[in-house]
């Protein structure tokens, strides 16, 4: 038994308790009697020894029954309740967890299979109705919560609309937020205490979840609310399912080689010990590369970590991954971590996805989507023989008409000087591409030149009809990966002869053929090779040396490459200006999803044709999201989890609410019910025993 209200009866019972016994002590018991023998005065006496004050009285039965009585009544100012299986007296609310841990499949059912935690909580969840249904409890109310809550009925007594709500309660990859669901109980209270003029009572509330919140995050209990907490999963020592989730991830394009993407992933794991899982990489549908990731053990934390300062990256395979492996601090509850390196080699740009293989407790965190930009396309010069630079060679033109970011523009000797004349004459320019012309000066940014030499590089001529090949060339350098030298015949080929300072890139039998320079941030190629005398330009090779080339001069990759949102972010899109709605159509590989459509907002004042910014709300799932009706070439959705609360699945044993600590509730669906009634029952009862004592003595 418990009291609900136990400061009033303790007040009560300070107070009357001795009001009781000063009565004792202070009452007179004279009364005149005709005896007959002076014995009857010993008896006398005794009466006469209570007008002594403070003198500790003799125990009597009216004194019994009178403080038995007392104490009923104190008790039941306390309100006395018993914790008796179902629900009792008063309002109910159920408020049940469906955030992202709440999907972790590690509860075992009846037959032995698993199941998520969430219907384990909706199981519970229907207990608690049914047993409401079978009490004398008033009404209940049912909300779920996430990242935000809702009150998916208001106060009823209906059974078969209460386990609708409740069975229609679906999963989401958002992570969970106490702070809501308190927020969905300051609501439900003052109706549920009776302000409105019914009486004080208290509501019983009770919140199914696994507890995986941030400690301290909530506002304190609503007035009113007797908060209890029914934890769903598994508890402290219990061996569950582990999990392994990918918390957080980065993209970035190599500042030398713009085609090759830097993936880092962190990726946790609650297991005691070591877990090794594979992280596969595709874009758009294709494998770009996978890496074994070994995630340590709870146990191997300290050691992991004594010798992370020793550690040396693993040797690359073929396709460039690698894990830099070091266990870092524990998230808690046994969680450790390690970070992961993926290199994947890419141009076009789309939807990267890293996903973990194997099974886990939790499928929401083994996978995560992002927008992969393609490299971005350079504004280029092209500059050749003639007068106005009509003669530069075809394959070089071709190229460049698709790489070039704008239309192409091509002018001649006399106009490059004129630009190198004045200051910002190739403002815009990312790289200027030089056919056989050797200019004054370089200019000011990235330079490309073929056949020619130029300042600090100078061009000794070879015989001209004599044939020679590349002698050896630095595969390893970005400029030249993938590029094959040895089938080119060169002829007449010469020599370049360069200062300190320069890299060579490619020699022939004479000397130097190709070499990379170097000024502050710009960078230039120079090449000896003239392709209207070699074969080249036909070539392969030569397609890939000049992607490489441009690539690497003007550093179109640096940065960073992903854009993708998660859980708890709210997506925001762009409209063109007179759009009336967009939609959001996802995830997209979930069958019969619909669009979610979202007005634009009116457009400012002075806002006329600017695009606008649409909000579209916090998506409860991860996955792809398609947009439509928005701007031409507006990118996927990719939303993801990347919480590692959530990962860790870890269950509590009290909820922080405000300043105190809600723990698991006694019985785990018990309802108190009040027995007061009986209380004053039983001090009527001991009252009217007391007063046939009091007259039966004094008949005597």
């Amino acid at each position: 038994m418990t009291l609900l209200a136990p400061i009033p009866a303790l007040i009560a019972a300070c107070v009357g308790v001795p009001v009781l016994l000063v009565l004792y002590f202070l009452k007179l018991r004279r009364t005149s009697v005709r005896v007959g023998s002076t014995m009857l005065w010993s008896r006398a006496a005794r009466d006469l020894e209570v007008n002594i004050p403070w003198r500790w009285p003799r125990a009597s039965w009216m004194l019994i029954l009178q403080l038995l009585g007392l104490l009923c009544l104190c008790v039941a100012l306390g309100r006395p309740a018993l914790n008796m299986p179902g629900a009792g007296a008063g309002r109910m609310v159920i408020l049940i967890d469906r955030s992202a841990s709440m999907s972790a499949v590690d509860i075992p059912g009846d037959g032995g299979e698993l199941r998520s935690r969430l219907d384990a909580a909706k199981s519970r969840a229907l207990e608690l109705i049914d047993s409401a249904w079978a009490s004398d409890m008033d009404e209940v109310a049912v909300g779920s919560f996430a990242g935000s809550a809702s009150i998916l009925t208001s106060w009823t007594h209906d059974r078969a609309t209460l386990r609708e709500q409740v069975e229609g309660i679906t999963p989401t990859d958002q992570p969970g937020s106490l702070r809501s669901a308190m927020d969905v109980l300051a609501l439900l209270a003052p109706d549920a205490t009776g302000e409105g003029g019914e009486g004080a009572r208290v509501a019983t509330a009770y919140v199914l979840s696994d507890g995986g919140f941030i400690g301290g995050e909530a506002p304190g209990v609503p007035g009113g609310v007797d908060l209890r907490f029914l934890r769903v999963g598994p508890g402290a020592g219990d061996a569950g399912v582990s999990n392994q989730g990918i918390v957080s991830v980065s993209t970035r394009r190599d500042a030398d080689d713009p085609l090759s993407v830097r993936a880092t992933a962190r990726v946790v794991s609650n297991a005691p010990g070591e877990v090794v899982r594979t992280l596969r990489a595709t874009i758009d549908g294709r494998d770009v590369g996978s890496v074994v990731v070994r995630v340590p053990g709870a146990s191997e934390r300290r050691t992991k970590e004594s010798a992370s300062a020793s550690d040396s990256p693993t040797p690359a395979p073929p396709l460039g991954g690698g894990v830099s492996e070091r266990a870092i601090a524990a998230l808690g509850g046994g969680v450790s971590e390690v970070v992961v390196n993926l290199t994947v080699r890419d141009r076009g740009g789309g939807v990267l996805v890293l996903e973990l293989g194997g099974g886990d407790a939790l499928a929401s965190d083994d996978r995560v989507q992002l927008v992969l930009d393609g490299a971005a396309l350079p504004r280029v010069v092209l500059v050749g023989p003639g007068e106005d630079g009509s003669s530069a060679d075809a394959f070089v033109r071709s190229f460049l008409l698709v790489a070039s970011a704008e239309p192409l523009e091509v002018i001649g000797p006399g106009e490059m000087e004129r630009r190198l004349s004045v200051r910002d004459g190739f403002a815009g320019v990312d790289l200027v591409v030089l056919d056989r012309v050797e200019p004054s000066r370089w200019p000011a940014v990235a330079t490309l030149s073929l056949g020619a030499g130029g300042p600090g590089v100078v061009l000794k001529r070879g015989v001209d009809d004599r044939r020679t090949r590349v002698v050896s060339w630095r595969r390893e350098l970005p400029v030249l990966r993938d590029v094959d030298l040895s089938a080119i015949e060169l002829v007449g080929a010469g020599r370049l002869e360069v200062g300190d300072g320069a890299t060579v890139l490619a020699e022939g039998v004479d000397g130097s053929l190709m070499v990379a320079l170097t000024t502050g941030a710009v960078r230039r190629v120079v090449s000896a090779v003239d392709l209207s005398r070699t074969g080249w330009g036909s070539d392969v090779g030569f397609v890939v040396f000049m992607s490489n080339a441009l690539d690497w001069l003007t550093l179109k990759g640096q940065g960073r490459a992903g854009r993708w949102t998660t859980t708890s972010q709210v997506v925001r899109v762009l409209a063109d200006a007179g759009t009336a709605q967009v939609g959001l159509r996802g995830p997209v590989d979930v069958p019969g999803v619909g669009t979610r459509w979202f007005a634009v907002p009116a457009v400012e004042v002075g806002g006329e044709g600017q695009p606008v910014v649409v909000p579209m709300g916090v998506p409860e799932r991860v996955g792809v999201y398609e947009v439509v009706g928005a701007r031409v070439g507006e990118s996927p959705v990719c939303v993801n989890l990347l919480d590692a609360v959530e990962s860790g699945l870890e269950t509590r044993q009290t909820l922080t609410v405000g300043a105190r600590g809600v723990g698991i509730a006694r019985g785990e669906g018990s309802t108190p019910r009040e027995v007061w009634p009986w209380f004053v029952l039983a001090a009527a009862v001991l009252l009217s025993a007391e007063w046939l004592v009091f007259a039966v003595r004094g008949r005597g």
